[in-house]
């Protein structure tokens, strides 16, 4: 198999994962779903030698290896930050940051609140009752 070969198993895998779960939010939840295929992955080499498929090593692989690359690119992790880290010459332009990080709702008073942080810290309470 050649690096080509791998990398387009990678693309595939990585194209099917984006059509079934919602992109990766923050570092910690990238952690978990890396971990999980990883944990995937230490499954099949933990195996006895004579139960060990290779196809089932491959798949473990191509999988852990996607779900990094999607939580590099999700969390725009490509770009001015990997060229300055690997010496690349050539600029790539990060993707925005979403400005609300965090929703939540909370009943008061019989009532629904909406309770929302952005990315400066600054926590927006939005009560309908003191609209009126």
């Amino acid at each position: 198999m050649s690096k080509t070969e791998f990398a387009d198993l990678v693309d595939t895998e990585l194209s099917a994962a984006r059509l079934t779960h919602p992109a990766i939010g923050t570092l910690h939840e990238g952690l978990g779903v890396i971990l999980e295929e990883f944990v995937e992955f230490q499954t099949e080499v933990f195996k006895r030698e004579e139960a060990r498929k290779p196809d089932d090593v491959l798949k473990e692989l191509v999988h852990t290896a996607a779900r990094c690359r999607r939580v590099a690119e999700d969390l725009a992790l490509v770009g001015t930050l990997s060229d300055a880290v690997f010496g690349r010459a050539e600029q790539v332009v990060r993707p925005p940051v979403p400005r609300r990080i965090a929703a939540t709702y909370f009943i008061k008073g019989g009532r629904e609140i909406r309770v929302q942080c952005d990315t400066d810290a600054i926590i927006t309470i939005d009560d309908p009752a003191d609209d009126g």
